[in-house]
């Protein structure tokens, strides 16, 4: 995906190229405290980006679209696809950021706790999660289940995730779940992998979404649990275009975004000049 794309889930535009200097913010959001010796401590409540596009010399037809987004005749919720970003998923939940503290991130229902141990062909270093001792004969662990990727005709869908037991474990499901546009569920569809005691990335292409099918949920679903055997995850991606996984990267490639701002100005009949800003939501 070489371009910018804006809209609501079945009906996402290309953004008209925009001038060069694209801002993108990713905003910290939080406290920074000084004590009586001067010690700084921050607090960091989460992060959300903000985007700032600069457009020149729109036509009307150029123009109406961003008006009916900023205005809202068009109901969003609004996604954006960033072209500079392969994996769609959330920044927090590629990051194995927690549900409970965010609308992004992994939601499941289980003990866990946060490892070191983490794939050494990533060059990044990080934490992975490890799950143990949960109860009944599956655990979904979701990603971003509020926010579905966006998905574009004829895209197919490349899940990864780097998965690992303590022992041998088989029968994980590497599952994709396919939704409307007005995302009402349509289907899921799934793969059985066998884990080891060693990391390695699982992953599979999702060549053909269902019909209608305008968004899609990834989520890796394990079997019941093993007594003192953990399972441990890293570095899920979700990514369009592709039949191999892509290097691993942070998320934020399709976020959900409201539109915050649209001035414009005419320096001559009938075009316009505009500023849109996007703030993620």
């Amino acid at each position: 995906m070489k371009r910018w794309y804006l809209g609501p889930l079945g009906d996402m535009r290309p953004l008209i190229v925009p001038q060069p200097d694209i801002e993108i913010n990713e905003v910290r959001y939080g406290g920074i405290h000084q004590g009586l010796s001067g010690a700084r401590i921050m607090d960091i409540t989460g992060y959300r980006a903000e985007y700032m596009f600069n457009f020149r010399n729109l036509d009307r037809d150029e123009y109406i679209w961003l008006e009916a987004l900023h205005t809202r005749l068009v109901p969003g919720p609004f996604y954006l696809i960033n072209p500079l970003k392969l994996n769609r998923l959330t920044q927090q939940s590629s990051r194995l950021q927690l549900t409970e503290y965010n609308n992004s991130g992994l939601d499941f229902d289980s003990p866990y706790s946060v490892s070191r141990d983490w794939p050494t062909d990533i060059v990044v270093p990080g934490r992975s999660v490890r799950f143990a001792d949960w109860e009944g004969t599956a655990l979904p662990i979701v990603f971003d289940p509020t926010k579905p990727v966006p998905l574009m005709d004829g895209e197919t869908l490349t899940a990864s995730v780097y998965l690992k037991s303590d022992q041998e474990y088989p029968g994980v499901k590497i599952r994709i779940s396919w939704f409307t546009e007005d995302r009402v569920f349509i289907e899921d569809q799934e793969i059985t992998v066998d884990l080891a005691n060693e990391w390695r990335r699982m992953w599979f292409t999702y060549h053909e979404a269902p019909t209608n099918a305008a968004a899609a949920s990834f989520s890796v679903v394990l079997g019941s649990a093993v007594e003192d055997v953990g399972v441990y995850m890293a570095a899920p991606q979700l990514e369009a275009g592709v039949t191999w996984p892509s290097p691993w990267e942070l998320g934020g490639g399709a976020p959900v975004v409201l539109v915050d701002q649209l001035p414009a100005i005419s320096q001559r009949y009938p075009l316009r000049h505009a500023t849109l800003t996007l703030l993620e939501a």
